[in-house]
């Protein structure tokens, strides 16, 4: 959509159309997922029990606080997944146009491909949620991120549009299933009740790989007039996120 209104109308319209769809609908909805805490519930610098953070349990009277999380291997084998599963998506969403554009992809097409990973990451999402309830969430992390590591790993092979829609489709899927099985985790793993602070500190490690993956990818492009490089060395990122889901096997 944004691809066509900046074609038609240039990139300001399109800027501005993009600015108008946040307020006057991201917002108002996000304002109907605004909740009180639960009776008993505090925000997490207002005080936290003091427990032994090698015994992790999924109840709310024994939940994790930060404080103790920051001391848990699985607090760290969360960030370093999210950080590399990060990197992975921000260099696609900034990279992945221009590369199918490079290979004699149209525009038109090429944005395209950006709307069916979003799509099919929507089919990720309510799949991965599916299947974690009944393998564990910790296993579908596991296959999503092996998946999303082989597609990057398939991405400088590629050479015609149905090739491109593959792609899309299948790392949309992984893509979107990984995402979710971050936050299930966390809960599973520190409880509820501490949850926003624990997962706002994990998404540090958001910041960190989107920061990274783009310009990271930019660079070795522009000193090797390839991509290849950037997808290997991203590759290697997410297979050493594979690796860290084993630290949380025991976990749901």
């Amino acid at each position: 959509m944004v691809t066509s209104i900046e074609t038609q109308l240039g990139w300001r319209t399109a800027m501005f159309v993009v600015g108008a769809m946040i307020l006057l609908i991201y917002i108002p909805i996000a304002l109907f997922v605004i909740r009180l805490p639960k009776n008993g519930y505090v925000a997490a610098h207002e005080g936290s029990p003091q427990i032994d953070v090698n015994h992790l349990s999924q109840s709310d009277n024994h939940a994790i606080s930060l404080l103790n999380a920051l001391k848990t291997s699985q607090f760290w084998s969360l960030f370093g997944i999210f950080g590399f599963c990060i990197l992975c998506l921000g260099l696609i969403i900034t990279h992945l146009v221009p590369f199918a554009r490079d290979t004699g992809i149209s525009p038109m097409s090429a944005a395209s491909l950006l709307t069916t990973m979003g799509l099919c990451s929507i089919a990720g999402r309510l799949t991965a949620g599916f299947l974690s309830d009944r393998i564990g969430a910790s296993r579908v992390l596991f296959c999503g991120l092996l998946l999303q590591g082989v597609m990057i790993l398939w991405l400088s092979r590629m050479n015609s549009l149905g090739m491109f829609y593959f792609f899309a489709f299948l790392f949309g899927i992984s893509y979107g299933g990984n995402l979710v099985m971050i936050p299930r985790l966390t809960a599973s793993i520190f409880g509820v009740k501490y949850m926003g602070a624990i997962y706002g500190s994990l998404s540090v490690a958001d910041g960190i790989g989107f920061a990274i993956g783009p310009v990271l990818a930019g660079y070795l492009f522009d000193i090797s007039g390839s991509y290849n490089e950037a997808f290997l060395i991203t590759a290697v990122g997410v297979f050493l996120a594979v690796s860290l889901t084993f630290a949380l096997r025991n976990k749901r």
